[in-house]
């Protein structure tokens, strides 16, 4: 009679392939369960564990899950002047250095006190010119005007110089001490400009209109310089010919409006 095998100690192969699988299922569940739900005290537990090593949330303990912020939105926002503040472990800090933002805040503060400067100084100077000039500027010989901040002394053609001529006339002797009189009072450099009509200007000494303007602001400024009450490096000469009207040359009014002499204060 055979003898029967005897059976093969152990359980049998696919038991292993079984139970791996079995612990791979309970795992994934366990996996689902752990991220469905989420115990608010072992989150603190686990977040002041935390704190000390990352040395962050040192004063604030969260009772929600920390939220993203996106950094790129922060320093990148739309029009990109102002950039927002990070917040970090509950507490809001500006992300713009210290320092910087202390030299940015002198700054503005020393442009707001020379704006109020510059503006003092203005005021005061056209105080000064109208008591000089009262009577010229109410005959129309001069105009007086606040350009960007600075003082401009508008001279009619008629009250400094003979048509198409570049020589001051004899009457100008008083408006020109008075004119010396305020340059030396007044701060700021001076800029003194010729302008003329749209008329071509042709004689045997200047071919042009730029030539012309540039010959009657010379005249003015060294009449000035001559007087020896304004310093010369304060004075600069500018000759624009017809390319700046105050009016259109549509007629001989604006045309003789037009032709003029500038002096200009900087402030």
């Amino acid at each position: 009679m055979a003898k029967k095998p005897e059976p093969k100690k152990g359980a049998p192969a696919w038991m292993a392939t079984f139970a791996d699988l079995m612990s791979l299922l309970l795992t994934f569940f366990v996996l689902l369960l752990s991220m469905s739900t989420l115990d608010a005290t072992k989150f603190r537990k686990v977040s002041g564990s935390l704190k000390m090593a990352f040395g962050v949330q040192r004063k604030n303990i969260f009772d929600e899950p920390p939220k993203g912020s996106s950094f790129i939105k922060q320093e990148h926002s739309q029009g990109g002047a102002n950039r927002a503040p990070l917040s970090i472990g509950g507490s809001t800090a500006n992300i713009i250095d210290p320092q910087l933002q202390a030299i940015k805040n002198k700054m503005e503060k020393q442009d707001k006190i020379a704006q109020l400067n510059r503006s003092k100084r203005l005021k005061q100077n056209v105080n000064k010119i109208m008591e000089k000039f009262e009577d010229e500027w109410k005959k129309g010989k001069i105009e007086i005007e606040n350009k960007d901040g600075d003082l401009v002394i508008r001279i009619a053609e008629k009250a400094a110089f003979p048509n198409k001529r570049t020589k001051l006339t004899n009457d100008f002797g008083s408006m020109l001490d008075k004119l010396s009189d305020v340059m030396q009072d007044v701060t700021g450099d001076i800029v003194i400009a010729g302008h003329t009509d749209d008329k071509i200007v042709k004689t045997g000494k200047f071919k042009s209109n730029w030539e012309f303007s540039a010959a009657r602001a010379n005249t003015l400024a060294q009449a000035l310089i001559k007087k020896g009450d304004v310093e010369p490096g304060r004075i600069t000469v500018q000759f624009h010919g017809p390319t700046k009207p105050l009016v259109r040359n549509n007629s001989d009014i604006n045309r003789q409006k037009n032709r003029r002499i500038e002096i200009i204060i900087k402030h």
